[in-house]
């Protein structure tokens, strides 16, 4: 059984498995929170005799799949090795049986009440095809934050590290833009950090934006309150800059060496392809971070 207010990593037994499993271990362990990793059988790649050695596996711990142990026995052994080599054997590890990726994920961060999902890329191509269809429709339709990680760069993300760090935000007052600053506010507050909220587009009113940082500062405040936790006032600011919007976020980001970009989305359109906006999916297909996807489906922060 899952555990609510969980991280949920998806692993689809690629050669990032340990890296991405490993970067959820570590949300889980600075956010206090329970640890679930789970693989869809029919998501692993097709390995069928091959051993999967190197710098992602334990170099005296080969997984082999053994043709005629059933898939999932084989994603069963691969989710074992995986928790072996991010040093968390206890893990909570879900094999769920065939069916499209996505929803099973979705369906089990639902069900579990989680508090984000960690899913890999498939590199710099045209967003559909670098997002993969697990992470393209997650980040589309999930009950919870979903963060996606750019492909070469698992292995230097260090969530440890990103106490008292300042998180970067786009924010262009719409819908979805309000709920991505409402769940960025809220993983900024619990890190100990600062949140910087970005516009590209049209002026927002000044009286609007005082009331904006009011809320979100206050909000994060009371549900600190309710978790009993002793956190400092959280420090929100509003940038208003010209540009593209994409490159604008990126180059904030970076100047403040901030660890993700959250970005909201406007989830799927009626035929259900996945509707993630100009800016989410341009930033993440040349990510060089981070992306903290927040679905229109997405569940306000508790």
């Amino acid at each position: 059984m899952g555990t609510r207010d969980s991280i949920v990593g998806a692993i689809d037994g690629g050669r990032a498995s340990v890296h991405l499993a490993r970067l959820a271990a570590d949300l889980a362990r600075v956010l206090a929170a329970p640890l679930n990793l789970v693989h869809v059988v029919g998501a692993m790649p097709d390995r069928s005799g091959e051993a999967c050695a190197g710098p992602l596996w334990p170099a005296d711990s080969q997984l082999v799949i053994r043709p005629g142990e059933g898939p999932e026995a084989d994603a069963s052994r691969m989710l074992e090795r995986v928790a072996e080599a991010i040093g968390e054997p206890g893990a909570a590890r879900h094999v769920v049986p065939f069916g499209d990726p996505g929803r099973r994920v979705a369906k089990l961060a639902e069900g579990w009440g989680s508090q984000l999902i960690v899913v890999g890329t498939r590199g710099n191509a045209p967003v559909t095809d670098a997002l993969g269809r697990v992470s393209s429709r997650l980040a589309a339709d999930a009950p919870c934050p979903v963060l996606v990680i750019p492909r070469g760069f698992e292995s230097h993300i260090r969530p440890l590290t990103w106490r008292t760090r300042t998180l970067v935000c786009g924010f262009d007052g719409s819908a979805p833009a309000w709920s991505a600053a409402a769940r960025a506010a809220d993983l900024t507050s619990r890190l100990g950090g600062s949140l910087r909220l970005v516009n590209t587009g049209a002026g927002i009113d000044a009286d609007a934006v005082r009331d904006l940082l009011a809320q979100l500062s206050d909000a994060a405040a009371r549900r600190a309150m309710r978790r009993g936790l002793a956190v400092a006032p959280l420090e929100v600011r509003f940038e208003q800059r010209s540009g593209d919007p994409a490159e604008e976020l990126e180059r904030v980001a970076a100047t403040a060496t901030a660890p993700l970009i959250a970005v909201g989305s406007r989830g799927l359109d009626p035929p259900r392809a996945p509707l993630l906006g100009s800016v989410s999916g341009r930033l993440l297909q040349h990510a060089r971070r981070p992306i903290m996807v927040v679905p229109a489906t997405s569940a306000p922060p508790e």
